[in-house]
């Protein structure tokens, strides 16, 4: 699924299996969100679940994001620099995001990857980390060959559950404020995720 430019957007219940780009992606979205979706065997170079391009005030909850070459939720990204960002919305590939109650397992890169993104909270998740990698999350810049570069900033990593101490957080240099408060390691996953077992309008 992928929705560029719009306002007002909701992705939610849904069974994306089997992509070779990502599952849900959105661009230059406001007031977005992207709630109980199970994600799996996602063959992209970016991520499973991607929100960018000046996205503003999104929530990506409780969804269940397993089986992934790449990164489990991407926030904020590389936009390329030959796309113009959504007017008033420049400045930040995403901003106002929420990240929360997602079942992340699986990845073989990061469980949440957070590029040029201000104002972003990651809390209350399960996050797998690679063992193939060294971060379950990692913060970095926009796309490289942008006119200016910018940086993640006031990001919260709070109350999350890791799958294992080694290699919890990686930050670039450049990268603002960032909290990383009364996360733990280890056990199995304390909350459930995903799509619900919601039946098709149907009629006769």
């Amino acid at each position: 699924m992928k929705i560029n430019g719009g306002s007002n957007v909701i992705v939610a219940d849904n069974v994306i299996t089997n992509c070779y780009d990502e599952a849900i992606d959105l661009l230059g979205i406001v007031n977005g969100q992207i709630s109980h979706n199970s994600v799996s065997k996602v063959d992209s170079r970016t991520g499973a679940i991607s929100v960018k391009g000046g996205s503003d005030r999104i929530l990506i909850d409780a969804n269940k994001i397993s089986d992934i070459t790449s990164d489990g939720v991407l926030v904020g990204g590389w936009t390329s620099p030959r796309m113009a960002s959504r007017p008033g919305y420049e400045g930040f590939e995403a901003r106002n995001v929420r990240v929360t109650g997602n079942l992340v397992q699986g990845v073989g890169k990061r469980a949440v990857n957070i590029m040029a993104a201000q104002r972003v909270d990651v809390s209350g998740n399960y996050l797998d980390v690679s063992p193939t990698y060294g971060a379950a999350i990692e913060l970095g810049r926009n796309h490289p060959r942008a006119a200016v570069a910018l940086y993640s900033s006031d990001v919260a990593i709070a109350n999350n559950q890791f799958s294992r101490k080694a290699g919890r957080m990686r930050s670039m240099e450049g990268t603002g404020k960032v909290r990383f408060l009364n996360n733990r390691n280890g056990g199995r996953p304390a909350l459930s995720a995903g799509a619900r077992p919601v039946p098709l309008p149907f009629s006769r």
